[in-house]
């Protein structure tokens, strides 16, 4: 299993995968951590990273 952790505001935060590829996962982790700590509305650049995580590796095995 993999896990990325972190703090924000207080607050804890984790993102976990069993089979998710670590790069694909690592990069989904900074946007969500991003995204957290500006409480607001997704920009246009977060949200074509938030697609272009769809080409790095693998995504979970269901």
């Amino acid at each position: 299993m993999l896990i990325r952790a972190w703090r924000s505001d207080g607050a804890e935060y984790a993102i976990m995968s069993h089979s998710m590829d670590p790069d694909r996962l690592d990069r989904l982790a900074l946007i969500v951590a991003e995204l957290v700590r500006q409480r607001g509305p997704t920009t246009d650049e977060q949200e074509i990273a938030l697609r272009a995580t769809e080409t790095v590796g693998k995504a979970c095995a269901v």
